[in-house]
């Protein structure tokens, strides 16, 4: 499935690709028929839900085409009951020590397979084995790619996680699912803008309110590096009927996904060239 957004203020294309762990975990030598009917328009992944061999120890093929323009999200379902034992073997150990310090074996499973997936299909698009790929993390704990001009970023709630892939571009997703947050209105207050706690208030779904302004804050935040680091109220967003905006050196799009999911992704206006966050 396959769909296109636009951010605001230039035509930054957004190919939203869903898929889930079984299709991205055949065995090897089977292969996913690709979805029937006339391919999509646009579609720089060039047929992304094709065959998808993850458990070769070899260069993934086919490899994926991301345009410069072009943002690609991945919707993964971490709770889905298929093999994942693909997933462990190209993980790094400071990965495989994260896992294994979960105490709830279902907590370790989603990770597991969250950052098993995101190497695998950033091998796809970067041509190399996931294992080989080298992962490290800013000082305020942002992963990114050594000496690839390529950008990432990883977001997942409960079973459901969402990887942002873009060229040149810093960029930063968010995924909530929606729920009440006992703490909210507090959070809200100390945090949040005048005109984002009026326009929570006055919502019909004040929970869903809550979690769009918090999901686009995040979002930017990660795409600007800065993260936990940063104080919420660092960011402003400018409520106009039911959208937020931000204006700023980073775009900003909400995305309506899945029922029940907020969701956000940012991603720097201004071509980051080569420069590494090192």
């Amino acid at each position: 499935m396959l769909g296109l957004y636009y951010l605001s203020q230039m035509r930054l294309i957004i190919e939203f690709i869903k898929t889930s762990l079984s299709l991205l975990g055949q065995r090897r030598g089977t292969a996913a028929q690709p979805p029937e009917g006339p391919p999509p328009t646009r579609c720089a992944a060039d047929n992304a839900i094709a065959a998808y061999d993850c458990a070769a120890d070899t260069v993934l093929k086919p490899p994926l085409h991301l345009a410069e323009d072009s943002v690609h999200l991945w919707l993964l379902n971490l709770d889905a009951d298929a093999d994942d034992s693909f997933c462990w073997p190209c993980l790094s150990g400071e990965e495989l020590r994260t896992a294994r310090d979960f105490a709830a074996p279902a907590l370790s499973c989603r990770y597991t397979r969250a950052h098993g997936l995101l190497r695998h299909i950033l091998g796809r698009y970067l041509r190399t084995a996931p294992e080989r790929l080298s992962i490290s993390t800013t000082p305020q704990g942002k992963p990114f790619l050594r000496n690839r001009e390529l950008h990432f970023n990883l977001s997942h709630s409960e079973g459901t996680a969402v990887i942002a892939i873009c060229r040149k571009r810093e960029i930063g997703v968010d995924i909530e699912m929606v729920r009440p947050v006992p703490e909210s209105s507090e959070i809200a207050r100390r945090w949040f803008s005048t005109s984002e706690n009026k326009w929570i208030q006055a919502s019909p779904e004040p929970a869903l309110a809550f979690l769009r302004c918090w999901v686009c804050r995040e979002a930017l935040l990660k795409a600007s590096g800065s993260g936990l680091a940063a104080a919420p109220d660092s960011v402003r967003l400018r409520v106009e009927g039911d959208t937020l905006h931000h204006y700023g050196p980073y775009l900003l799009s909400e995305l309506h996904l899945l029922p029940r999911f907020a969701v956000a992704v940012a991603c720097s206006a201004v071509d980051s060239g080569n420069t590494r966050c090192a």
